[in-house]
């Protein structure tokens, strides 16, 4: 468990606290910063403890940047962190072949919403934890 629990660290944790450190450095008043997040990692994860582990450092990170004064971000900075479930991407489609695609949440839905927001349109509340939920090809996005 260590060795993935490592990888997963440096991949979600350790790439998210470098994006809030280039944030805080190089990022203007307002700033987007959109971070990693997972909706399995909102309750247990036995089968893959190091994922979950590390995607509830993101949500908790998330929160703790929304706090712009004390963080280190620039005021008014929103801070969100994305939890899909599963993504359509070429990876999951060659992992899991015979898989129901239709409730996969596909990347043009995530990052439309994600160019919204850049534009400050429908932007959540900083610090909120963004779920995507598709069902037979129509995706929802909710927040907390």
């Amino acid at each position: 468990i260590n060795a993935e629990y490592m990888g997963m660290w440096k991949q979600s944790v350790q790439s998210s606290i470098t994006s809030a450190h280039i944030a805080s450095k190089f990022g203007s008043k307002g700033c987007l910063l959109v971070l990693p997040g997972s909706a399995a990692a909102q309750g247990a994860t036995p089968d893959m403890i190091a994922y979950g582990i590390s995607k509830a450092a993101v949500h908790q990170l998330t929160g703790s940047l929304s706090h712009t004064e004390q963080s280190g971000l620039p005021s008014e900075s929103i801070v969100l962190a994305l939890l899909p479930t599963t993504l359509d991407t070429p990876a999951n489609r060659a992992a899991m072949p015979n898989a129901d695609r239709s409730t996969w949440t596909p990347l043009t839905h995530v990052s439309d919403m994600v160019a919204d927001w850049a534009e400050g349109k429908n932007l959540p509340p900083s610090g909120s934890l963004i779920t995507f939920f598709t069902r037979e090809n129509k995706t929802t996005a909710s927040w907390v």
